[in-house]
């Protein structure tokens, strides 16, 4: 099933390393990076990014 991983490169309670990881596993994942700690980007253009990572990947299946 198509899967959509949200990666924050700055997450010390789930790594980095740990969604790539989990990407390679699925053969329909989609892996977006985010500059952000574990829970979720303070930046509003990383949040913004974020969001519209989300809103694409949904569209996928209107």
């Amino acid at each position: 099933a198509p899967t959509l991983i949200l990666q924050h490169t700055r997450d010390e309670v789930a790594p980095p390393d740990d969604s790539t990881a989990l990407a390679a596993l699925l053969p329909n994942a989609t892996l977006v990076s985010i500059d952000a700690l574990h829970n979720g980007p303070g930046d509003p253009a990383e949040r913004a990014r974020e969001d519209d990572a989300i809103v694409a990947f949904l569209a996928r299946f209107r």
